[in-house]
């Protein structure tokens, strides 16, 4: 049997017609629906994964987005946790401000960048190689104290889009920027080498 890791953004945080933030980790906002915390959760019950323990990120769209999806799951509380591993990135002093004001002041090619190959811009304060490394570190975790379970993932974009570098897999053929309340799903055969078996599914 496959030990298998799934990885969900968290839900949308504005409603159609607000302005749009980059919102990072200085930036904790409510979720404005609950439709794709639902979605995701019925998503995986529906697909008979069986999930072991939910890892959630700290702020209020990380853990909103894993109570919607527990309505589902019924994941015992005491097998859930908060991990700081899994909070949102800095953004920097573009952390809170509009999106058309970032895109002014960093370019669109910049962003572009970020998006599709995870370059990260020089304004904000992200540590890419601590963040691949909390990633590696996690997967042996899990399959150390997982083995042969499902363990879901509640985070945000800016860190997902970093897994695919640590695991087998080719990040270029990825869309790196997962929708919100997209779900991935990887899993080990070994416990060692972790292979994409879904990646940005919408439910």
């Amino acid at each position: 049997m496959a030990t298998r890791v799934i990885v969900v953004r968290h839900g949308n945080t504005f409603s159609k017609g607000d302005t749009l933030l980059r919102v990072g980790k200085q930036t904790d906002l409510d979720l404005v629906e609950e439709e794709k915390g639902n979605r995701a959760g019925m998503y995986l019950k529906a697909h008979g994964y069986q999930v072991d323990h939910i890892y959630m990120g700290p702020l209020k769209r990380h853990i909103q987005t894993a109570e919607q999806m527990n309505r589902h799951l019924n994941v015992a509380t005491s097998d859930t946790s908060i991990d700081e591993r899994f909070n949102e990135l800095d953004y920097g002093r573009h952390d809170g401000m509009p999106e058309k004001q970032v895109v002014e002041e960093l370019g669109e090619e910049a962003l572009k960048k970020w998006d599709q190959q995870a370059t990260v811009p020089a304004q904000w304060v992200v540590d890419v190689e601590a963040i691949k490394q909390d990633w590696q570190d996690f997967l042996q975790e899990v399959a150390s104290k997982h083995q042969e379970k499902d363990v879901l993932v509640v985070s945000s974009n800016g860190l997902i889009r970093f897994l695919p570098f640590v695991i087998d897999c080719e990040a270029s053929q990825l869309e790196l920027k997962v929708p919100t309340g997209g779900v991935v799903v990887i899993e080990s055969q070994d416990q060692q080498t972790w292979q994409v078996v879904e990646w940005g599914i919408k439910p």
